[in-house]
């Protein structure tokens, strides 16, 4: 079997290290590189299977379920084409394509998109397991590079129809100002989008020593850790440090951090992801960030979804509050594109 996957040049290799230099020469690690490569993909999906309350628990995945009920139902008639923005394995939008064929809303093609090349193939193959007929077009893009979407889409489209986009995980580790123009720009009058958030109930007093375990734990250090000794570290050169920063007066937006305090001088870019122009020292004591996950109260996600001019028609919040999918549409004039007939 063969997958014929498209990059962007965003994915470029001489992209990524010039990436790279710039986020070190901030002391950052690029977010990709905590999913980049087979180990790594794969140190990621054990703390996902470990931690994430979609894997765990029945009740969001019920909630879910409703949600891609309510998006199917709200499409107008006919094929669509499914979406997926930083889709990770896909397993979110393999269910739902399988809602759809049992809903009879079939999906004319489907686009997985993501940073990471092994993801993204896993994402394709899921797909393709429930339905072997689908026209699946992975597209290997960062997220900061949404801007180039839309032509790309139009030009695999054979005539226009109506779009379902999934952002499912990407709000925890995005900007969130930059994320939403983006989304914004995407969707025409008659697209449909659903993205996950994950939520603080309580906001930053309540919340945080209850949340940060879900960052703090064997999975989870194995994840980050990987990334760092991919850039030549080893697990004697660092220590990593979990904490809580708030982002608001009233707690309602905060955000996890993670970061690596050196504990010698290093030389980041001597490992497997070599720098070819040499690799970036650091002296003792220097920090790295190495991960953020943002966490809002619900109410914070519904202000920053309306400020984008895409307010959600509806909210499927999960019982124990800390994660919600969103329903949003953009109302037809208020974005670029053509619109569609009234949903059925």
């Amino acid at each position: 079997m063969f997958i014929d996957v498209a990059i962007h040049d965003s994915c470029d290799p001489r992209r990524r290290e010039a990436d790279l230099r710039a986020a070190l020469a901030q002391r950052r690690l690029p977010g990709r590189l905590l999913y980049a490569g087979p180990a790594q993909a794969e140190r990621w999906l054990a703390y996902h299977r470990a931690w994430a309350p979609s894997r765990r628990d029945a009740a969001l995945r019920a909630a879910y379920r409703g949600a891609f009920a309510a998006a199917l139902a709200g499409l107008p008639a006919g094929p669509f084409h499914l979406v997926g923005l930083g889709c990770g394995d896909g397993s979110k939008e393999a269910e739902l394509l399988e809602a759809a064929a049992e809903a009879g809303a079939g999906a004319e093609r489907y686009t997985p998109l993501d940073g990471s090349l092994e993801l993204l193939l896993e994402a394709a193959q899921a797909a393709r397991a429930g339905r072997a007929d689908l026209p699946v077009h992975p597209l290997a893009m960062d997220l900061a590079a949404l801007a180039d979407l839309p032509p790309w889409l139009a030009q695999r489209e054979p005539r226009p129809q109506p779009r379902l986009f999934t952002a499912f995980g990407i709000l925890p580790n995005a900007q969130p100002e930059a994320l939403a123009a983006a989304l914004a720009g995407l969707l025409r009058p008659g697209d449909t989008l659903l993205l996950s958030a994950n939520l603080s109930p309580g906001g930053y007093a309540a919340d945080r020593e209850r949340i940060l375990a879900q960052y703090d734990n064997p999975q989870a250090r194995h994840w980050y850790g990987g990334a760092l000794e991919a850039l030549g570290l080893l697990p004697g050169d660092f220590a990593l440090e979990v904490r809580a920063v708030p982002l608001a007066a009233d707690g309602a937006r905060w955000q996890v951090r993670v970061s690596a305090r050196l504990l010698r001088p290093v030389r980041l870019g001597a490992g497997a992801l070599e720098l070819g122009a040499g690799a970036v020292p650091l002296a003792q004591g220097e920090r790295l960030e190495v991960f953020f996950s943002n966490r809002f109260t619900q109410g914070a996600v519904e202000d920053w979804l309306g400020a984008a001019g895409l307010g959600p028609a509806r909210v499927w919040p999960h019982d124990a509050g800390e994660e919600a999918v969103f329903l949003c549409r953009r109302a037809a004039g208020a974005g670029p594109g053509a619109g569609y007939p009234p949903a059925r």
